[in-house]
């Protein structure tokens, strides 16, 4: 089956790398750009309903580009395994055995905490804004000092993950 698959290696190293893009730039982007500048703001004026309507919007917006990374998600890891039977690769490359124990040990479990977070956690909240204002506001606290442990780490590994893929350095 894996020699009938070959002729498609190229496509499928497309739609892991394109999926890779789509999973490490969807909601750190949405992140880095209008989310945090909004809660800021919104932290530094509680009182300006503008900025706590903006602030609501937002963390809508944030929900949505976390929907499109929880999709991306398992299609890396999907087409990574696909591409790992197809050309052969075993474990014994140096570059290879770091880069499956940062997406073991650290993508698969921050992923799996981030998906309950956002899926589970967070529209229980949500559906209760109105009614549970405090219970929104500790929620989104929760998710906010989430993404602030995180966002660094993530910031070093993913770099460092496309690097081990692209150059493959031996490492001794």
């Amino acid at each position: 089956m894996i020699d009938n698959l070959m002729v498609y290696y190229p496509h499928i190293k497309f739609i892991h790398l394109f999926s890779v893009m789509i999973w490490s730039m969807s909601a750190v982007g949405a992140y880095v750009y209008y989310f945090r500048t909004t809660l800021f703001a919104a932290k530094k004026d509680p009182h300006n309903m503008e900025l706590q309507r903006r602030l609501i919007w937002a963390y809508e917006q944030f929900d949505k580009t976390v929907v499109l990374e929880h999709i991306a998600f398992p299609v890396v890891l999907i087409t990574g395994l696909l591409m790992f039977f197809m050309a052969g690769w075993s474990i014994d490359s140096q570059w290879l055995l770091i880069k499956l124990v940062i997406v073991i040990g650290f993508f698969i479990p921050l992923e799996i905490l981030d998906v309950w977070i956002s899926h589970v956690l967070g529209p229980r909240i949500s559906k209760h804004r109105e009614s549970d204002v405090d219970g929104w506001n500790q929620g989104r606290a929760l998710h906010w000092k989430f993404l602030k442990i995180v966002s660094p780490w993530v910031g070093i590994t993913i770099p460092l993950v496309i690097f081990l893929a692209v150059v493959k350095p031996a490492f001794w």
